[in-house]
C-alpha cells in the first residue's frame, strides 16, 4: 500500500501496479496482511475501523467484501490465522470468523 492511495507488488525486483478491481468506494489503508499461502489481502482503515478483503490476482486484486466494527476501540493492526481475523487494538486481540461469500 502506497501513500498516494495505490497497491503496488514487487516481481523480480521490479515494482508493478496492482490496480483493484470492482471496489465500491475509495479503499484507504493503514494496515495490509496477506502473505504467499492466503488468497486474499486484508486492508484496515483504522479511522473507519474498516476491514476490507480483496481477492489475490496474478495482475490486479478484485474487491471481495468489506466488515465494520464500528462499536470497537481503534483497531491498529490485524492478522489472519486459517477462517479466524485477529483485530489489535491498545488494550487487547480480538478475534472473529471471516465470514464466507
Amino acid at each position: 500500500w502506497h501513500s498516494d492511495g495505490r497497491l503496488h507488488k514487487w516481481y523480480r525486483g521490479n515494482r508493478q501496479d496492482y490496480p483493484i478491481s470492482d471496489a465500491p468506494t475509495d479503499i484507504k489503508a493503514n494496515a495490509v496482511f496477506t502473505n504467499a499461502d492466503l488468497t486474499d489481502m486484508y486492508l484496515l482503515d483504522s479511522t473507519t475501523n474498516t476491514v476490507t478483503v480483496l481477492v489475490k490476482n496474478d495482475t490486479n486484486a478484485s474487491y471481495k467484501q468489506q466488515l465494520v466494527f464500528p462499536e470497537s476501540e481503534p483497531i491498529l493492526d490485524l492478522f489472519v490465522i486459517g477462517q479466524r481475523l485477529f483485530l489489535l487494538t491498545k488494550d487487547k486481540v480480538m478475534t472473529t470468523e471471516i465470514p464466507s461469500i
